[in-house]
């Protein structure tokens, strides 16, 4: 009885262009569908752990740090040739998306140095910031003084407005019909 050596994988595989197109056209489908934020990061020390909450409680050392955070915004402003922006902060999920199902952390102010339209960022909408503690700025709210931290914005990313109809859910399901 003979044994014949065993023969590469690699060359029973065969190259197919209908797969290899059909692949390519799913990739750029899906890559397409993403409305995920690239914050440029790569050169910068973000500090990470830091919340709104925290950076009042004890601003020092915290601030001219580098933050990413979001929320949902409350108000915005057009101040001169700049833009505030206040913001019900919440953590982000892997995606840096406010999460906002969980509890919030905090108040911050934005300060954009470009006019931005207020119409567009409205309360209600959620979004996403880079940028650098300024200072802790006073705010008064009815009777009661405040303070949130001020965030200089480097890059703003504002979330698409969600609709009544989840999109980001898969569901598969078996249909029956019963005929009399």
């Amino acid at each position: 009885m003979q044994i014949s050596p065993p023969q590469p994988v690699i060359a029973s595989l065969t190259f197919n262009p209908g797969r290899l197109l059909l692949l390519a056209c799913l990739l750029t489908l899906i890559s397409g569908c993403a409305t995920t934020p690239v914050f440029d990061t790569a050169q910068l020390d973000i500090a990470t752990g830091l919340s709104p909450q925290k950076v009042v409680a004890e601003p020092t050392g915290k601030l001219a740090q580098q933050v990413l955070w979001g929320g949902i915004i409350l108000h915005s402003a057009n101040l001169g040739n700049k833009t505030q922006i206040e913001v019900l902060a919440y953590p982000l999920n892997a995606t840096q998306m406010p999460v906002t199902s969980a509890s919030a952390t905090g108040r911050f102010i934005i300060e954009s140095s470009d006019l931005l339209n207020t119409k567009v960022y409205a309360p209600g909408r959620k979004l996403s910031v880079l940028g650098e503690i300024s200072n802790i700025q006073p705010v008064r709210i009815g009777e009661l003084d405040h303070a949130y931290p001020l965030l200089l914005s480097d890059q703003l990313h504002l979330w698409p407005r969600q609709s009544n109809r989840r999109r980001d859910n898969v569901q598969f399901g078996i249909g029956i019909s019963i005929h009399n």
